[in-house]
């Protein structure tokens, strides 16, 4: 386990990691014993997102929540954002854990990349999860835009220069209007992501070129719907679940089928885009099953 550091987590049960991989550290908080379970974040959060769900997992798995490149404890960077390359960083934190395989668990940005591990590590990974987020592809191209429904950041956040310097004037504003009104306007009870929660991401992204990075991810959507239109056309048979909220349900369900010709689908509802903070008990519940129970 060369160039590993540990540390307090703030967690329970928890222990914080560092690990050097090449020019890049990666953070992650891990705890529990077995089977090894990744879970990785999206935009406008950190590990902490599944703070909520890791100690249930943890009495089960071992538990590894990782910060992606440019966020919390791990490495601003900038470039390596399209989701092949993010995944590297997975396949290289869990070579410094000792770990040979893993389930990957990803919401949003972080489902993404747990898809990309999945196909540019084939072998390593035992179970892939989704949670609330839709594969780039083609078809993003067709968004319109001045539909009420259509995810306008994603535009804004490709946007060389701009969005940095509107977003960091008001960056506590503009995290909070994501996680309260997200689904435009649909979204239910947000106060699973407390004051505490909001107060480090507002840290984590305000972090000299954290913002830029996490804009990265966004910005390399063209790359990622190249690789995911070619991934796509031949589904894994590794067990795959979609975690999907009632606004995303349809097109998660629809785009299943795709991804794995092993798969499942669960509706996590009442909730908006969160739901790792807005219903954890049910996303725990999902993945315990899906994963299998007791080892």
């Amino acid at each position: 386990m060369n160039g590993l550091s540990h540390g307090a987590s703030g967690l329970a049960g928890f222990t914080s990691v560092h690990a050097d991989i090449g020019d890049l550290t990666v953070h992650a908080v891990t705890g529990g014993d077995g089977p090894a379970v990744v879970l990785l974040h999206g935009f406008a959060q950190t590990w902490r997102a599944w703070r909520a769900v890791m100690p249930a997992l943890a009495a089960r798995y071992r538990v590894i929540a990782a910060d992606l490149r440019g966020v919390g404890g791990s490495t601003v960077t900038f470039d390596g954002f399209d989701k092949r390359t993010m995944a590297g960083d997975v396949a290289g934190l869990l070579d410094a854990l000792g770990i040979e395989t893993a389930a990957v668990v990803g919401h949003d940005i972080g489902g993404m990349v747990a898809y990309a591990f999945a196909k540019s590590h084939p072998g390593r990974m035992s179970k892939l999860a989704i949670a609330a987020v839709l594969l780039p592809e083609q078809a993003w191209y067709q968004f319109p835009l001045l539909d009420p429904r259509s995810p306008w950041w994603f535009r804004f956040h490709a946007i060389p220069r701009v969005p940095e310097r509107l977003i960091s004037a008001s960056l506590d504003f503009y995290l909070d209007w994501f996680f309260d009104f997200h689904d435009q306007g649909q979204n239910d009870d947000a106060s699973g992501i407390t004051a505490a929660d909001r107060e480090a991401y507002v840290r984590a992204y305000s972090a000299p070129g954290a913002l830029t990075a996490a804009l990265g991810w966004f910005r390399a959507f063209p790359q990622d719907i190249t690789d995911n239109d070619a991934w796509l056309a031949e589904p894994l048979d590794v067990p795959y679940l979609a975690l999907a909220e009632p606004h995303v349900l349809t097109p998660m369900t629809g785009q299943a089928a795709r991804i794995s010709a092993r798969h499942q689908v669960v509706e996590i509802a009442p909730s908006g885009h969160w739901v790792t903070q807005q219903q954890p008990g049910q996303v725990s519940s999902a993945l315990i099953e899906f994963l299998g129970g007791e080892p």
